[in-house]
């Protein structure tokens, strides 16, 4: 046995001891402690709280939960209790193995802090390779079929065999494969000098105390959800000048990598969405330094992508991103600290949950008399209070919290309730004559027998609320919100539903003559035997419909968002498009001759086998868009990102793809004879029985691709990067 081998041997065994001591610290002295404190207290918890829950890495475990609360009870929410699920280098594919543990705990709202660090983005002093990884880490980073129990694949993603590289931080998933333990405590060790120094901090040091989650843990929720982890290594505040300080590596994430969390996101708000958990997501807060890291392109490259995610899912979505890279209130880079200083963080998040909850600033009233008519009650806290067999003809109640409350036998005609909060409350029979609901909060509230024709709902929330059969004459509905309401039987026709959101609602067979959609938002309804033949749809937004074989004569698409619709075999010939959205559309036998498609975000969309021959797709973005065997003769693709986009089998002979970005796109099979290919970057991109004879690769960036089976005859490869590349093509020297 040589020297080298031997000092191997030695190092291995060194790190593998120091490994299982740091991992008895964690696992035996931290959790156990805390585990005791979890089962003392559970007994306490309260059956009638709501919850509302963070998932995110440890830029979100920073966040002071207690004045959370604190913030939200003063607005008059304090049935609304925080848990902190952060765990330590969160990425959304981890988050799915728990996730239905999480929605277990039955949040009523879920925020998630969606960093750079949790979509793949790796920091380092070169580059990130992002092809060929070891084989020893191969199914640490891939999700299972049985592991995700998913079944929606609607959208198309790169192939699961391209994974990115291992890092240090892998250490504890490699281990893993061979020891049953939980590794995501060693998921953030990026300098093991700073874990050690932090452990001995934690022990020695008196405890930080500011942001100690004091919330009792209903024995339901498993413990283990939680992150437990000394919050001490944040505690302290670097000077805006360290913090600014340019940092020695660059941020980047792998296409793949990225692409793979943004479907494990896509099914964790999928799932979130099933079990009808609002949804909110948010980028956390960075220092200038590492933003600069990562430079703008990039970083409005990932915010343009999280906002069109939260678009297509019905989302809100903030970005904390640079707010706060003018104040003193970093840890590191990447990390918000813990210190009274930095409780704005906090705070914005506060912010961030009383802005979906709709709150106003509330005050307390007296409700002891039986008579409160004519009473002015406007931004009353009425939450849980028994109002019941109380008069209340023509009070004031504008704005008014009435969650919970006990309305048995309230007398509420004539009174105001115009943007009163009376979620799910049960209204069942009341005499609403007189009354003003305008834009009033009746989400999932219980309606039956109260009549509603020649109401003024205008702005109001009817989510989720039975409809079905209601009398709706007369009745305003312009910018209301009746997202998955039943409207089964209802009668629409001539209905003016500007800007009204029926998000998810069955439409099937509606007669909608004369109903004026303009601004609507349809996402995910069912239109099946809808007439859209003739109708105004500027505006409007049909994200995610079916829309396959429906009459667009007549019809106004202008500024219409048809993102990840469906419109197979739909006839688009001709139609002003302006400002439409078809990204992720399905056009697979569309006929869009005619159309004017310049400058549009084609990204994802499906045109497999479409004529786009008579279609101007000049400055059109078409970044993984499918465009198997489609017509583009006379298209110009110079210039073009092309990254991930396929053209399987397309004539694209004599083309010329100067200035373009061929990364990852898939020629199998196609025809690029004589095509102009010199100068381009094509990493990684998919040559494999494609005809490139003739054509002229010269100075092309190719490592890693495949050409496989490829005719190269008299294909020019002058000064071409072919590094890594399957070359097990014909009819060229260099073919293997």
């Amino acid at each position: 046995m040589n020297d080298t081998r031997k000092i191997t041997i030695v190092s291995l065994g060194a790190l593998l001891l120091g490994f299982v001591g740091l991992y008895i610290y964690i696992e035996l002295f931290e959790f156990t402690q805390f585990t005791t404190e979890l089962d003392n207290n559970s007994n306490d918890f309260l059956s009638t709280e709501k919850r509302i829950s963070i998932f995110g890495g440890s830029s979100s475990i920073v966040l002071n939960t207690t004045h959370i609360e604190e913030n939200i009870s003063s607005e008059g929410f304090n049935q609304f209790h925080i848990y902190n699920f952060g765990w330590v280098a969160d990425t959304p594919t981890k988050r799915i193995l728990k996730l239905d543990k999480l929605i277990n705990v039955e949040p009523e709202l879920v925020l998630y802090g969606i960093g750079f660090q949790h979509m793949g983005y790796l920091s380092l002093l070169n580059p990130p390779k992002c092809l060929n990884d070891t084989a020893a880490f191969e199914d640490t980073f891939s999700i299972t079929e049985t592991e995700s129990s998913r079944e929606d694949n609607t959208l198309t993603f790169l192939p699961n065999e391209i994974k990115a590289l291992p890092s240090v931080k892998d250490i504890g998933p490699f281990f893993e494969n061979f020891f049953p333990f939980n590794s995501e405590k060693f998921s953030d060790f990026e300098n093991p000098k700073h874990v050690t120094v932090n452990i001995l901090k934690t022990f020695f040091e008196e405890n930080n105390n500011f942001n100690k989650n004091t919330r009792i843990i209903p024995n339901f929720i498993d413990p283990k959800l939680f992150d437990i982890v000394s919050l001490i290594q944040f505690s302290e505040i670097n000077s805006l000048e360290e913090m600014n300080k340019p940092v020695p590596y660059i941020t980047r994430a792998c296409p793949e990598d990225l692409n793979r969390e943004m479907e494990s996101l896509n099914y964790i708000a999928s799932k979130l969405k099933e079990n009808n958990i609002e949804f909110v997501i948010y980028v956390p807060p960075y220092t200038q330094g590492f933003l600069d890291t990562i430079g703008e392109q990039e970083i409005n490259k990932f915010l343009s992508l999280l906002e069109e995610f939260s678009l297509e899912n019905n989302i809100k979505f903030y970005s904390l991103h640079d707010k706060y890279v003018e104040l003193e209130i970093f840890n590191n880079w990447s990390h918000v600290a813990i210190h009274p200083n930095s409780i704005i963080f906090s705070d914005d998040i506060s912010e961030i949950i009383l802005n979906h909850l709709g709150a106003t600033k509330l005050r307390k009233v007296e409700t002891t008399n039986n008579d409160l008519s004519f009473m002015d009650l406007s931004y009353a806290d009425l939450r849980y209070v028994d109002l019941s067999y109380k008069n209340l003809t023509g009070t004031n109640l504008h704005h008014s919290n009435l969650f919970g409350a006990n309305l048995n036998g309230t007398i509420l005609n004539n009174s105001n309730l115009s943007y009163a909060y009376l979620k799910e409350l049960n209204l069942s029979n009341k005499d609403l004559s007189g009354t003003n609901l305008v834009g009033a909060n009746l989400a999932g509230a219980n309606l039956n027998s109260v009549i509603l024709s020649g109401k003024d709902l205008s702005t109001s929330d009817l989510s989720k609320v039975n409809l079905s059969l209601k009398d709706l004459t007369g009745t305003i509905l312009t910018g209301a919100k009746l997202d998955f309401a039943n409207l089964d039987g209802v009668d629409l026709t001539g209905k003016d539903l500007t800007g009204t959101s029926l998000v998810g609602v069955n439409l099937s067979g509606k007669d909608l003559t004369g109903t004026i959609l303009v601004g609507a938002d349809l996402n995910t309804a069912n239109l099946d035997g809808v007439d859209l033949s003739g109708k105004d749809l500027s505006g409007t937004s049909m994200r995610w419909v079916n829309l396959s074989g429906k009459d667009f004569t007549g019809t106004n698409l202008a500024s219409t968002s048809l993102a990840g619709a469906t419109l197979l075999g739909v006839d688009l010939s001709g139609k002003d498009l302006t400002n439409a959205e078809l990204h992720f559309a399905n056009l697979v036998g569309a006929n869009l001759s005619g159309v004017d498609l310049s400058g549009h975000d084609l990204t994802r969309t499906i045109l497999i086998n479409n004529d786009l021959s008579k279609t101007n797709l000049s400055e059109t973005i078409l970044t993984r868009a499918q465009l198997d065997f489609a017509n583009l003769e006379g298209v110009d693709l110079s210039g073009k990102d092309l990254s991930g986009t396929s053209l399987k089998g397309v004539d694209l002979s004599g083309k010329d793809f100067t200035g373009s970005y061929l990364h990852l796109a898939d020629f199998s099979f196609a025809n690029l004879t004589g095509a102009n290919l010199s100068d381009i970057e094509s990493p990684n991109a998919n040559f494999t029985s494609a005809d490139l004879s003739y054509a002229n690769l010269s100075n092309s960036y190719l490592i890693n691709s495949d050409f496989s089976n490829a005719n190269l005859q008299n294909t020019i490869l002058t000064d071409a990067d072919l590094l890594g590349a399957v070359l097990s093509c014909y009819n060229n020297p260099i073919c293997k």
